[in-house]
């Protein structure tokens, strides 16, 4: 809604954010002010009460007959046990250590059926093109004259009954690695609050269904395919790739199905390994990128140029899982006293829309508690 939206943003300005962010169409903090702005609220936090515990994580849920009692929590060299009857699970969607803890517990006595379920998902490359060549796309060559800021873009098409469109676009940004386990790769997007660099880049990405997810001998839970599949992409990728350095292909080599002899320079810091994107991206994913920019380019000419490269693989858009929460009182039907929230439980996308879930969460436990 609305104000919620307005009310968080609200928040964030009041933790150090820029006034901009309260009135413009497309608020953007900027990655370099993120983490002062976090520590601002974590001070907040604090100052009324909260309690954080770093390098902690939850390794597994206590609960009796099915109602929950509390976590057990772990560092390098501490196990507690924490007891409360409420718990909001709000992990993010690079914890996938959480899925499997659920994805087991489903086989307790007293849990009252699924915690889990498979959702749809999106998973692609990122393309990056040097800044000055989208902003005279966008502004006709006239950025200068009229001292505009670093040009956006959002492109969307359906190819073969899938959308492929592109996610989190970063003008004047930078691809970041955003791998969180060893032997495993993939790439993000960020920008500088100034969205300053010489460089915009954007997820393009492709609808994942269920039923596009081959089955397979390694994943017995039907919710954990999803999961499965994205992880054998990002695997795939650090073979391809070498440690943190990156594969990438020139799109116009990518088009046209050939070995990029160079790379242009790019704003990822790791590097890049000229790779064959086009023999070995999942097929699911492969059909539907070269015929999808060939659409976006009618729509924006030029998207399509020498200097544009694919950096794979972007796989982390959302959450491929979701655990399960009634729509009403947002509790775990199967674990009661659970309340899943967020990007990593499925229902958010982002900063303001995980910041507004959690919000809904926390008022779901008010109220169990103000009828209990």
């Amino acid at each position: 809604k609305r104000g919620d939206i307005s009310r968080i943003l609200s928040i964030l300005h009041h933790h150090g954010a820029d006034a901009s962010i309260c009135t413009e169409a497309h608020p953007h903090i900027g990655s370099d002010l993120l983490p002062g702005i976090i520590n601002a609220i974590r001070a907040t936090i604090v100052s009324h009460g909260g309690i954080f515990k770093f390098n902690t994580r939850c390794t597994n849920f206590i609960h009796h007959k099915g109602i929950l009692k509390g976590v057990i929590a772990t560092s390098v060299d501490h196990s507690e046990e924490i007891l409360c009857d409420c718990v909001i699970l709000a992990s993010g969607h690079s914890a996938r250590d959480i899925y499997h803890i659920l994805s087991d517990l489903e086989n307790d006595e007293g849990i009252q059926g699924p915690l889990l379920e498979a959702k749809g998902f999106a998973m692609g490359v990122r393309i990056e093109h040097q800044r000055d060549h989208i902003d005279a796309i966008q502004y006709h060559g006239k950025r200068s004259q009229l001292d505009l800021p670093a040009a956006s873009y959002r492109l969307s098409a359906q190819i073969q009954e899938r959308g492929v469109y592109s996610f989190c676009m970063c003008p004047g940004g930078l691809i970041v690695p955003s791998m969180t386990e060893d032997g495993l790769l993939c790439v993000n997007g960020m920008s500088p609050s100034g969205r300053n660099s010489r460089w915009s880049n954007a997820a393009i990405v492709v609808e994942i269904r269920s039923e596009d997810i081959p089955t397979g001998k390694d994943c017995e839970k039907d919710a954990l395919r999803g999961l499965y599949y994205q992880m054998e992409f990002e695997r795939e990728a650090a073979r391809q790739g070498n440690k943190a350095a990156a594969p990438a292909q020139r799109l116009v080599d990518f088009i046209d199905s050939k070995q990029s002899t160079s790379l242009p320079e790019s704003s990822y810091s790791p590097g890049l390994v000229s790779s064959r994107l086009d023999q070995w991206l999942p097929a699911h994913i492969l059909s539907r990128l070269a015929p999808a920019c060939m659409e976006f380019n009618r729509f924006m000419k030029g998207f399509i140029s020498p200097e544009a490269i694919l950096v794979a693989p972007e796989t982390r858009t959302s959450a491929p899982v979701r655990i399960l929460r009634d729509p009403q009182t947002c509790e775990s039907p199967a674990l009661s006293g659970l309340f899943p929230a967020g990007e990593g439980s499925g229902y958010a996308g982002g900063i303001a829309s995980s910041a507004m879930d959690g919000e809904k969460a926390a008022r779901a436990v008010l109220a169990k508690k103000h009828w209990q």
